[in-house]
């Protein structure tokens, strides 16, 4: 999990980031799992599409924790969700 001075370190590779939202589904208690793509331009020009899946847990109205995976399938297994169906 990135925070404080490795997230802005992170942001400052890019000119240019944009996560895409195929699907957000509810998962076991105080879990939703999104999956979609991240798209990005590098600072040097190269573009950079992958998948991408996030879990956020949820404390109350706010979330608590994000957790990234390298796909929206494992995101959705992670939240007890079945992927059959996702690409």
């Amino acid at each position: 999990m990135l925070s404080g001075a490795d997230a802005c370190a992170f942001r400052g590779t890019w000119d240019d980031i944009v996560i895409e939202v195929d699907q957000i589904v509810a998962g076991g208690q105080d879990l939703y799992a999104m999956a979609g793509r991240f798209v990005a331009t590098g600072r040097n020009g190269i573009a950079v599409e992958r998948p991408l899946g996030m879990l956020f847990r949820m404390q109350g109205d706010a979330i608590a924790e994000i957790t990234s995976f390298g796909s929206g399938e494992e995101a959705l297994r992670a939240a007890g969700e079945e992927a059959s169906g996702y690409r």
